[in-house]
């Protein structure tokens, strides 16, 4: 959820460079602004990963474009550990979308609901 105004003022969704990451262009402009974040302490929906699914079929993509965004948005506040990170992104797009998936899926926390 978020109030309209806000999104509107920062200029609502543009990125089209790879649109499954459009949201993150988004929150990454919010956060620019000074916008605060939270997370509601129970979960409302269930996400389900899977291998037909889009983290699957469009992982590089979505993988371009995340480092696009984090290049474009934070490269000036980017620290060792951030930088750390977007080599291990890169990384990640010269291994088999399966196998990225599955280290996804390793790497997550599961609570049920």
């Amino acid at each position: 959820m978020f109030r309209k105004q806000i999104v509107l003022r920062a200029g609502g969704y543009q990125y089209d460079g790879y649109p499954p990451v459009e949201d993150y262009d988004l929150w990454c402009r919010l956060a620019r602004r000074g916008c605060q974040f939270a997370n509601l302490p129970e979960a409302l929906v269930r996400y389900r990963v899977h291998v037909g699914g889009m983290k699957t079929s469009k992982l590089r993509g979505i993988l371009k474009g995340t480092m696009r965004l984090k290049m474009m948005h934070w490269r000036d506040q980017m620290d060792f550990q951030a930088r750390l990170r977007l080599f291990a992104e890169r990384v990640l797009l010269l291994l088999p979308p399966k196998l990225v998936l599955w280290l996804f899926l390793k790497t997550q926390i599961k609570k049920s609901l």
